[in-house]
This record gives C-alpha cells, structure tokens and sequence, in this order.
C-alpha cells in the first residue's frame, strides 16, 4: 500500500508472472483492516503507472480504482434457492 498517492503497488514481474499464468484478476486484502481489493487485470495495466523507489520496478493502482469493474455480480432468485 502506498500512502502518496494512495495507491496498491506491485512488483511488475509479478504481474507479468501471473498475466502469464492466466489471471485475469488481482485481488488484495489489506491484512490491518481485512478490506478486499479487487480489478481486472486490464484496470490494473489501464489506469496504474510504473515508478521505482529503491525496491525495483513498481506499478501503482490509485485506490479508487479497485472494486469498479468487478463488484459482485447480484445472485439471482434461482441461485438464492440452491
């Protein structure tokens, strides 16, 4: 977690390794306050940028962009049932 900007950051090997491996999602949980984030992986590549502060290359998702193109699908009356 980035605190300037506000933002979720990852190692841009680990993204391509797991683009690679067929995710087409990245979900995060922030373990202080058990919050889930989650983006398509299209969002994460589209609306983050790539920095480096000493710890390698770095991509950065600002924070209001999780949670948007993915939110839980609605259950239908059939699924509610089961």
């Amino acid at each position: 977690m980035l605190r300037r900007p506000k933002a979720i950051a990852f190692d841009v090997s680990t993204l391509h390794d797991a683009q690679d491996a067929g995710a087409r999602y990245v979900e995060v949980k922030d373990s202080e306050t058990g919050k889930a984030y989650k983006a398509a992986m299209s969002t994460v590549w589209a609306k983050g940028w790539e920095f480096n502060r000493g710890y390698g290359r770095q991509w950065g998702v600002p924070i209001c962009e999780w949670n948007k193109d993915n939110q839980p699908a609605q259950l239908s009356l059939l699924e509610r049932m089961i």
